[in-house]
């Protein structure tokens, strides 16, 4: 996970140009767990790609494209000027071109455009980010309801984090105001998931969910928790018999605890420290309904280390 992460990271700062607009939100939580020097970086190129100039670095490849930037050309600007440039430039300037158009309520157009100039694969990437970008647009304008029925127009792959994303946002910006609405916006997620998670990236998106409730809804994310535990049992055992017999992560039938939490599914321990600071007793009962002995030690180690 350490290196996936890394890769990840280093991948998006270093290509944002190409890849398009992740919001830092959804990076972040893996930057400072398994990459934390890297996270003030990491915020600067998604604040970059948030503005429409995409992380890009062409100073260093063409002084007439870095000009052109810096007279903050408007949309229609970009457009016309997009065929002076590079193919590679044209597309990352096609993009945000896209994303200014969005920015003054023109979003159709800006979905028209990218459907003129791209295609394929390409294309779709391409309205991916454009719909991750102004749905953050609206965000920053308080436009919760429109950036709501904007992500649930997502791609599935992207419409629970993106949900997830809004709903702290929302919390966040003010949590007594907004509980209740961030609360019923992650109980919509919920409801877009499988009842139990069948791979490994629904059980990823199962546990960023139930994360995000710890602080939000702290019942609602017991009771998803809870229900969960039986399901990963069988995984981890599941997983514990095949690396026991081929010969690898375990010795002597146990998990070694340097591996730290990845036991065939990699658990997030914060979920288990934000819910014991609503409910100790409650939290410490799930963590003994997990059967191996390994797992227990380790969640109780981080929760003594974490208070």
């Amino acid at each position: 996970m350490r290196s996936l992460s890394i890769k990840l990271i280093t991948t998006y700062i270093d290509n944002t140009a190409r890849i398009g607009y992740v919001p830092f939100e959804q990076l972040e939580p893996f930057a400072k767990r398994y990459a934390p020097g890297h996270v003030e970086r990491l915020r600067k190129t998604s604040e970059a790609g948030r503005s429409g100039w995409g992380g890009h670095r062409p100073a260093a490849t063409d002084p007439e494209y870095n000009e052109f930037l810096k007279s903050n050309p408007s949309a229609d600007q970009m457009v016309q000027a997009a065929g002076k440039f590079s193919p590679d430039l044209q597309r990352q300037i096609y993009q945000n071109a896209a994303n200014k158009f969005s920015e003054l309520g023109q979003y159709q157009n800006a979905v028209a455009l990218l459907g003129d100039k791209f295609e394929g694969d390409t294309l779709d990437n391409a309205v991916s980010s454009l719909n991750w970008y102004y749905a953050h647009h609206l965000i920053q304008k308080g436009e919760y309801y429109a950036a709501e029925a904007m992500m649930l127009e997502f791609y599935e792959s992207n419409r629970v984090s993106g949900l997830t994303s809004l709903a702290q946002n929302l919390f966040n910006r003010n949590p007594a105001e907004n509980k209740n609405r961030a609360a019923g916006i992650l109980r919509r997620v919920r409801g877009l998931m499988p009842e139990r998670p069948e791979n490994y990236n629904e059980t990823h998106q199962l546990f960023a969910l139930i994360n995000a409730m710890t602080a939000i809804d702290a019942a609602d994310a017991f009771a998803n928790l809870e229900p969960l535990t039986d399901h990963l049992n069988t995984l981890i055992q599941a997983f514990a018999a095949v690396r026991g017999f081929q010969g690898g992560q375990l010795r002597q039938g146990e998990y070694q605890i340097s591996n730290g939490m990845n036991f065939g599914i990699s658990i997030d321990p914060t979920i288990f420290k934000n819910l014991a600071a609503s409910d100790f007793e409650r939290t410490n009962a799930i963590i003994d309904s997990f059967t191996r002995t390994e797992l227990r030690i380790s969640l109780r180690m981080y929760l003594a280390e974490s208070l």
